[in-house]
């Protein structure tokens, strides 16, 4: 299990990732690549190309 808390000075509230999307989504897009390193070889997607990553 992995916690990642989002704080207030990130735009979020704790436990509300909500507050800032774009970093919501890059944190889950880096725990999805240390979990399925190859899967963007298998799919042919590159994971880090996508905006919400790099943000």
């Amino acid at each position: 299990m992995t916690l990642r808390r989002f704080t207030h000075a990130e735009g979020a509230a704790g436990h509300c990732q909500l507050g800032n999307l774009p970093l919501a989504t890059a944190e889950l897009t880096a725990w999805l690549q240390e979990i399925f390193p190859a899967a963007d070889d298998a799919v042919g997607v590159n994971l880090a190309a996508i905006p919400a990553a790099t943000a």
